[in-house]
C-alpha cells in the first residue's frame, strides 16, 4: 500500500514455483504452484526486517505446501 505522500506501507511478496517428478527419463508428474505473503513496512527498520523475513518463509512454507498436497494426490501405482 502506498499513502497519498507516496510512502509505501506494505510490501506483497509474490512467488512461484515449477516443479517435476521423474523417475529416470519418465516424467511422471509435473506442475505449477504459487503464492503470496504480505508484511508492513512500517515501524523501526528492524521491526521491518523482521517482518519481511517472516513474510518469506511464509511465502515459501505455502508454496512447499501446496507442491506437498499435488504430489500426494498423485495416484502413481
Amino acid at each position: 500500500a502506498v499513502t497519498r505522500s507516496g510512502a509505501i506501507t506494505r510490501y506483497t511478496l509474490a512467488g512461484r514455483t515449477l516443479w517435476r517428478l521423474s523417475e529416470g527419463d519418465r516424467l511422471l508428474a509435473e506442475g505449477e504452484t504459487g503464492g503470496t505473503a504480505s508484511y508492513s513496512a512500517t515501524g523501526s527498520t528492524v521491526a521491518v526486517d523482521a517482518a519481511a523475513r517472516d513474510a518469506r518463509e511464509r511465502l515459501m512454507q505455502t508454496m512447499a505446501d501446496a507442491v506437498l498436497r499435488r504430489l500426494l494426490l498423485l495416484d502413481l501405482a
